[in-house]
């Protein structure tokens, strides 16, 4: 039987294990009338959003979309295909150039960007033939990654209206992205530092799903790759993947940790598509939650224990682990104490080879 006025709802990334352009063709079946299509995503895949894209643009009826937190990347291609697009006060949408992941020869190399070209293109057309904008405006927001609030989008003519609550958005993976603005942290599913006014005890201690996919995939990486974190970090990421509670101790060094490992993130291979990725920082970091777990965690730490980095709440043997979970993701301060080690151990060796020599010349002396 038709369902009048259908609403579907796109919540969650493009593609993968997210949504793909068939259980919106399904969704679509069954519909008669107007619909509503109600988008909070971080995007994802091209070739499925497009998809989605046509099949909605394809539809008999109107088609009325609401961006209710976050429309970016490729879901914002999705939302073009509206016969109104209505952004939510405090929403965001955000156009970039495609991109991808590849290993292979020089010639995959430049079949693959012939047809990252082709999808730019393709990207490009569907912005300006829904928009006022003209291509050259288009091609220039997507070479800057372009974060637009409702105003500024109504303003360019890519959204008709304003109006409705704004939702929390979809959890967004932040790594696969270069200006995300701090609006952006206002709106998803996780707690900001700037909520000082809200009591710890008062906020989920329990890991939320863009902490659970991190701790998931770096976990799975680990396997794959044989390198990044220890067995605290693995305890750490079993724990966020089980959605364990976690207590206030624990919180307080996850802080201590990302605090600790800042720098891991300038290192090479900690972004996708650098050399080397993921690196072992990267892995080990993820284990932890990743950056959704530092914001997570930041906004949930004993404020009581600000100035003093763990010096009460680690037993001997948990400051032993993490010490040795810091030498094992940290190669070259490993490789520098490794050394003094080894100059200990000649030094030991030498003296005792003297004290054999005294021994064996005491032995002489006496005959």
């Amino acid at each position: 039987m038709k369902k009048k006025h259908k609403k579907i709802y796109v919540y969650d990334s493009i593609g993968g294990e997210g949504i793909m352009a068939l259980d919106i063709i399904k969704e679509l079946s069954d519909a008669e009338g107007d619909i509503q299509v109600h988008i909070n995503s971080g995007g994802g895949s091209v070739s499925q959003g497009i998809a989605i894209y046509n099949a909605l643009k394809e539809y008999d009826g109107k088609v009325h979309v609401k961006i209710d937190g976050l429309a970016a990347s490729i879901s914002s291609v999705i939302a073009m295909a509206g016969t109104t697009v209505t952004m939510a006060e405090g929403s965001l949408l955000m156009v970039h150039m495609p991109w991808t992941m590849i290993a292979g020869n020089a010639e995959d190399l430049r079949k693959e960007a012939e047809v990252l070209d082709q999808h730019m293109e393709t990207l490009i057309d569907i912005y300006a033939s829904n928009s006022p904008l003209s291509r050259e405006e288009i091609k220039g927001m997507l070479a800057e990654e372009t974060w637009l609030t409702a105003e500024e989008a109504y303003e360019l003519g890519m959204v008709t209206d304003i109006a409705g609550e704004l939702k929390q958005a979809a959890s967004v993976d932040l790594d696969r992205f270069n200006n995300a603005p701090n609006e952006l942290l206002k709106i998803l599913d996780y707690g900001t530092e700037e909520e000082e006014e809200e009591e710890v005890q008062s906020k989920s201690m329990t890991p939320n799903d863009a902490m659970v996919r991190n701790a998931t995939r770096a976990l799975e990486w680990r396997e794959e790759f044989g390198r990044g974190g220890t067995e605290v970090g693995v305890a750490r990421a079993r724990d966020i993947k089980n959605r364990k509670e976690l207590s206030q101790d624990t919180v307080n060094r996850m802080v201590s940790y990302f605090a600790r490992h800042e720098v891991d993130k300038k290192a090479e291979g900690f972004r996708k598509g650098e050399d080397g990725f993921p690196s072992a920082g990267k892995i080990a970091w993820d284990l932890w939650g990743g950056n959704e777990a530092q914001i997570w965690a930041n906004a949930r730490k004993d404020t009581e224990s600000d100035s003093v980095e763990e010096k009460s709440d680690l037993d001997p043997q948990d400051k032993v682990q993490e010490n040795a979970e810091d030498l094992q993701e940290n190669p070259e301060k490993n490789s520098f104490i490794t050394s003094i080690e080894d100059q200990q151990e000649d030094n030991f060796a030498r003296l005792e080879a003297a004290r054999q020599r005294l021994a064996t010349i005491e032995k002489l002396a006496a005959l």
